[in-house]
């Protein structure tokens, strides 16, 4: 094909419709569908770079030369805007911990891998916040170009001395995309987080270029492609890319193949001298689009150093834009450019070892930010932290109980591998106090749920310290407690929630309490109303629930079904409703550099209060007369919050309440769990309801 000025253009509409999209969701709601515009273009761009530098007589050759260009394409800029940014971010993030870690990750292709984990952990800072969320595509491509040049060497293509290897490579491509399509499809509404950052997920994107680069080598079909080049058609390919990226965001499933389609059609199109081919052309669009890996990178660095101070507002967007363009440039003209022109070394190793070992000394200084070095950048006030973040210590003392050990899912190949496992990790996670000869075993306070039940440690350290109870934590973030017999969107989650089910109406004696905590708001919310919504549970024929409303119904049928087996061994069940939250938190902490308006944290905060209200009404309505309810809200909120309770005493970050906020529960907790079981009263938070277990304290 050689160089195509149409392809730049196509970069620049890709990457302005995912600065659009940054910007705002609601300017673009499915902009960021533009980097599955750059896939395509590096699936056609890499193929056809690697067939003019053959023929290759041995796969070393191959490879040297294919890791040597990657290396000088792509290290030198995201080398300098990783560090750069990392210094810009330790002045006013006072929790970088987690951007740092994805920085030093995307100097190796391994951001996707961690930005995965952390969409998967409820502790994870909000990704519009890490300063380096950008590079997961960097890491997709940079494993894709591990795979992809053996590809090219297995199959023979242009290999020396053999023929047919273009035939063999496009069945090879074809199958790979298509079962990496199928996989895209099959997760993207049970583990959107896994169709969005693994490459396996994206393979077929990358491999769409390439089968596109393969077949417009034969004549006759490229021949039969070149209709595209019609004004009308190139045009209709134009107009229908635009049209996709206005379309909202949960049509992923639709809007990321119909992009691929039509990347493609418009890499064909462009070719041809019809008026679209012309706008992709112009010299505007094409210098936009020379810029655009620089501009990329940068963009996000600006926008996520803006939420921290000036935020983004309309007055401020000619400055982010503005300072956008000159990073970039600057990064281009005076670094990228030359240094992917120059001669690093006469041996292609070399330059690639030049290239690694420069990545490896740039993490030391990043990696120094995580530590001791932040508190001497950060220009803020001094904050404590418990290891995850501000709020007080999530452990009972002297014990295991803690969430690494007992409210984790990173433990699954033992906890759920056998029942000895599972019952490993319950004894692992009970406490209980030292008892005096004839002392009778207390009751036990089993803790279940997501990662929200974490935060009741504080709780349990208190009782027991007292020595008043047995206390147990086994939780998984992310995963309700009861899980339906239908199912749920992750398999182990189903699994752990089972065991726990069983080990509870199996072992738990008269007395004993359990109580349940989780993220109401996030597993009951409607998509579009609420964020941070997700669907959790499954219907009876295995797909995700399509509303909250419906998860909602399954789960307290569920939960309602529990407590009845429950009660029938004695056994109370509590349910904590939802508490306040506030996913705009880390950003409406006030410090002195930070001079957004707090309207919309005061807005967002009332917000989510009102939608937590209802929610709680609407489950306090449906629950059994066998569970105890508590309701936090009129408790931490009683005159209402203003975002500067929220922020300074009662959330540890976006959603789970910090140990203060659960000790405030404290009073209201107890009396709940020691209510004689006689009386049904109802006073403010707390409902006492009628139970067939005696208090606390009664003998079994």
């Amino acid at each position: 094909m050689g160089y195509q000025p149409h392809i730049d253009g196509l970069r620049a509409l890709a990457v302005l419709a995912v600065i659009l999209n940054h910007f705002s969701a609601g300017l673009l709601p499915s902009g960021y569908l533009g980097v599955d515009v750059f896939f395509v273009i590096s699936g056609v761009v890499i193929t056809a770079s690697l067939s003019a530098r053959g023929p290759y007589t041995s796969v070393g050759e191959l490879l040297l030369g294919f890791y040597s260009r990657r290396v000088k394409r792509l290290l030198p800029a995201l080398i300098l805007c990783v560090v750069v940014t990392a210094v810009a971010l330790c002045a006013f993030d006072p929790q970088p911990q987690q951007s740092l870690q994805t920085g030093m990750a995307a100097l190796f292709g391994g951001s996707n891998l961690l930005l995965f984990g952390q969409a998967t952990d409820y502790f994870a800072r909000d990704s519009a916040l890490n300063a380096f969320t950008q590079t997961w595509s960097l890491g997709v491509e940079e494993q894709f170009y591990l795979l992809y040049p053996l590809l090219i060497w297995v199959c023979g293509f242009r290999k020396a001395g053999q023929t047919g290897g273009s035939r063999r490579l496009f069945a090879v491509i074809a199958v790979a995309s298509l079962l990496s399509l199928v996989s895209f499809w099959l997760l993207v509404g049970r583990q959107p987080a896994a169709a969005y950052f693994l490459m396996p997920c994206r393979f077929w994107e990358l491999g769409a270029g390439g089968l596109l680069w393969l077949t417009l080598q034969r004549r006759g079909v490229a021949a039969r492609l070149a209709v595209l080049q019609q004004p009308r058609w190139a045009l209709a390919a134009l107009g229908l890319l635009v049209a996709v990226l206005i379309l909202p965001r949960g049509l992923q499933a639709l809007t990321t193949p119909a992009v691929v389609l039509l990347s493609s059609a418009l890499i064909v199109a462009g070719q041809g001298t019809n008026p679209t081919g012309r706008l992709l052309r112009l010299p505007a669009a094409v210098a936009l689009g020379r810029l655009s890996y620089s501009l990329y990178l940068w963009h996000w660095s600006v926008l996520v150093l803006s939420r921290w101070t000036i935020g983004i507002q309309w007055w401020t967007v000619p400055l982010q834009l503005a300072a956008m363009l000159l990073l970039a440039i600057g990064s281009t003209r005076w670094l990228e450019e030359p240094l992917r022109q120059a001669r690093w070394s006469p041996w292609r190793w070399a330059t690639i070892g030049l290239g690694l070992g420069t990545s490896v000394l740039a993490t030391l200084p990043v990696w120094a930010m995580t530590g001791p070095l932040h508190s001497r950048l950060y220009l803020g006030r001094p904050r404590g932290g418990d290891g995850l973040l501000d709020g007080g210590p999530l452990r009972v003392k002297g014990t295991d109980l803690d969430p690494p050990h007992c409210a984790t899912d990173r433990l699954d190949a033992t906890i759920l591998a056998s029942p000895e496992g599972f019952a490993a990790q319950a004894d692992r996670c009970t406490a209980r106090p030292q008892l005096r000869a004839g002392m009778a075993q207390p009751p036990q306070l089993w803790t279940l749920g997501d990662s929200h039940s974490m935060t009741f440690l504080p709780m349990l350290d208190r009782l027991h310290q007292e020595g008043a109870m047995a206390v147990t934590l086994l939780a998984r973030p992310g995963c309700p407690f009861p899980v339906p017999a239908s199912g749920t969107v992750d398999p182990n989650c189903f699994r752990f929630q089972q065991l726990v089910e069983e080990r509870i109406l199996s072992s738990a004696r008269p007395g004993d309490v359990v109580t349940i905590l989780g993220y109401h708001l996030s597993h009951f919310g409607e998509e579009g109303r609420l964020q941070d919504t997700r669907r959790t549970f499954l219907d009876a024929a295995g797909q995700p629930l399509p509303s909250g409303q419906a998860s909602l119904g399954l789960y307290l049928q569920t939960l309602n079904a529990f407590a009845e087996r429950a009660s029938r061994r004695g056994v109370r069940t509590v349910l904590i409703g939802a508490g306040p939250r506030n996913p705009l938190k880390d950003r409406c902490d006030r410090e002195w550099f930070n001079v957004q308006p707090t309207a919309p944290c005061e807005r967002q905060v009332q917000r989510e209060l009102a939608n937590a209200r209802e929610l709680n009404r609407a489950i306090a309505a449906a629950l059994s007369p066998q569970i105890l309810w508590l309701d936090p809200l009129p408790i931490l909120c009683a005159g209402g919050c203003t975002n500067g309770q929220v922020s300074s005493s009662l959330l540890r970050d976006r959603d789970h309440l910090t140990a203060a906020a659960v000790l405030q529960l404290e009073a209201a907790y107890r009396a709940l769990i020691r209510q004689a079981p006689s009386a049904r009263v109802r006073s403010g938070s707390v409902s006492f309801l009628p139970r067939f277990a005696p208090p606390i304290g009664a003998p079994p």
